[in-house]
């Protein structure tokens, strides 16, 4: 081979495209699960870097991950801390995706770093990205109709190619089916890779989240949608070959969280109501991990003294794994009470992965099981339940390896390495064991 013809085979061997691609819900176990049918997530492992876990953020829950996928850090640097996020001076609560990402998220995303170096951007479906200034081709699936590029030539190039955009009006007013919602977004996806070439697409399917809270993730119906989103996954790869740029792009398929199912649980509220606390402590959320306000009529020096007796009742329960104090909050990801106002409370109660804790108005504090199971996530991000896949395939990686445990903050800093973007101030680090010497 001669020096001109080695010279164009390196340069056509790095990655000119990433297509990130994450699955609602997809555990790192389906990839081992033989009743799971995902022959194009497997051809991608085959060919390319399958890691044996990844771990996620906490809370294990939709928003916060998708963020730490693209910014590289933990919630408590990029501020996304839950689905949904308190409004300034009130309880009331806002879906974040609905905020525009300048409100949204903190910190620089690899979009913004893509931008700078002059690459084309493109995100469907992908959470706080309404009014991104650094995304080329936005198409919001769970965002507000405002946020919607209708008038821009894309748009119309979309609508003008039989790509049914006007899904994501429809699914707000009627609530159409999630699966609805992934052809409409792997529709627009894919016509954008054709026609744009984006350098860098992430794009979120949906309904296999759906489907693993209705049924469990060992249903036929969670495990059949999962088969969808692999047989998507095959439509964006064949969008790369017609576009000409499948040799020249990575493919990045990962998952926000794992999932799990809850049959026990144990009524919180009469521990508070029997030391008289109901009215001065707020008890935000309930499952595995329901944040302890104390409210403004809270008197430390008498009604510390009962809290700490409650507490001293629960932790007697042995199902209650910890309680987290806010000083010790960043530990998991999060920033203190008194730095955030996003942070819902003074304390944080954690249970063990198989009970949730409620608020009923019975009386009865006994462990006791559930009228029927809570399929879900949330959980410490360590649990091996809440394990995320990943798989990395295409140019500058190496073939058919498989790499041990990682983390949702390696991901980031992997897409810049691969891309030549400027690093972030990430918290992750380049996955140097999945590179192609």
């Amino acid at each position: 081979m001669t020096l001109l013809a080695a010279a164009a085979a390196a340069a056509l061997a790095q990655p000119r495209h990433v297509i990130l691609i994450t699955i609602d819900g997809g555990a790192a176990s389906h990839l081992e699960n033989p009743n799971v049918i995902l022959p194009n997530i497997r051809a991608l492992a085959k060919d390319g870097v399958w890691a044996e876990s990844s771990e996620s953020v906490f809370p294990s829950i939709t928003y916060p991950s998708h963020t730490t996928l693209i910014t590289g850090v933990y919630p408590r640097k990029h501020g996304v801390l839950a689905n949904e996020l308190p409004q300034a001076g009130s309880d009331l609560m806002v879906n974040a995706a609905t905020l525009p990402r300048a409100k949204a998220i903190w910190t620089k995303t690899i979009f913004d770093s893509a931008k700078a170096k002059g690459l084309s951007t493109a995100a469907f479906a992908w959470p706080e990205t309404i009014a991104d200034p650094n995304i080329d081709y936005n198409l919001g699936g769970r965002s507000r109709e405002s946020s919607l590029p209708e008038s821009t030539p894309w748009f119309a190039e979309l609508r003008a190619n039989g790509v049914p955009v006007d899904i994501a009006r429809a699914i707000r007013r009627t609530g159409a089916s999630g699966v609805t919602v992934d052809d409409a977004v792997t529709l627009a996806a894919c016509d954008t890779i054709r026609n744009h070439k984006p350098n860098l697409l992430a794009i979120h399917l949906v309904n296999t989240d759906h489907e693993q809270h209705t049924y469990g993730p060992e249903h036929a119906l969670a495990h059949a949608s999962l088969t969808e989103a692999d047989a998507m996954i095959g439509r964006i790869v064949k969008a790369t070959k017609d576009a000409g740029i499948y040799d020249q792009t990575v493919f990045v398929v990962t998952a926000d969280h794992g999932f799990t199912s809850v049959y026990w649980e144990i009524n919180l509220a009469p521990f508070f109501a029997e030391a008289d606390l109901t009215e001065k402590v707020k008890i935000y959320e309930g499952g595995w991990a329901p944040f302890l306000r104390l409210l403004p009529n809270f008197d430390k020096a008498a009604d510390m003294p009962r809290l700490e007796r409650v507490f001293d009742r629960l932790r007697q329960i042995p199902q209650l794994q910890r309680i987290y104090k806010s000083e010790e909050y960043p530990a998991l990801g999060l920033p203190r009470f008194e730095d955030s106002d996003r942070v819902r409370g003074q304390y944080l109660l954690m249970l063990d992965p198989d009970t949730y804790f409620v608020e009923a108005p019975d009386n009865s504090t006994e462990l006791r099981r559930r009228k029927r199971p809570a399929h879900g996530h949330g959980y410490l991000p360590t649990s091996p339940k809440m394990y995320p896949m990943l798989v990395l395939a295409g140019p500058g990686l190496r073939k058919g390896i498989r790499i041990g445990h990682v983390k949702s903050t390696d991901i980031a800093p992997t897409i810049s390495n691969l891309l030549g973007l400027a690093p972030l101030d990430f918290d992750g680090r380049v996955l140097t064991e999945s590179l192609a010497k």
